[in-house]
């Protein structure tokens, strides 16, 4: 049976590993960007993306820029994504997430359980 293929997109390095070892615990397959113009890569690769994870600090393109160039490309512009920041500007993150076609969000630091809750309804609840 295929995992679920999940994009970790962020060049925060102690997140990398310790979210990227949580998600395979939990069944999930990991691939990770450490910026902008990576994540775009993986993304449009093969297809087999089912969620993104994205930091919206990530270097080189901002997470904002990443959304607007995922919705906009109609071979990928399904998948959900799941954004994580340390913002507190919460209203209008929102705001730009609605017009941007955000899945949900995290803010970090955030605990394991939310994490995986997030991922399985952003999924429909499965883990392969």
């Amino acid at each position: 049976m295929n995992r679920k293929r999940i994009l970790l997109a962020t060049g925060d390095l102690p997140i990398v590993g310790i979210t990227k070892l949580l998600l395979e615990h939990e069944g999930f397959e990991v691939v990770t960007a450490t910026d902008g113009e990576e994540t775009l890569q993986h993304a449009q690769a093969d297809g087999t993306v089912a969620l993104i994870l994205l930091d919206l600090g990530i270097p080189t393109l901002d997470g904002f820029q990443v959304c607007k160039r995922l919705k906009a490309n109609p071979s990928i512009s399904k998948i959900p994504i799941i954004v994580f920041t340390t913002s507190t500007h919460w209203s209008r993150l929102e705001d730009w997430g609605t017009e941007l076609g955000i899945t949900d969000w995290l803010k970090k630091p955030f605990l394991p359980q939310e994490l995986i809750e997030k991922v399985r309804n952003a999924l429909g609840n499965s883990r392969r």
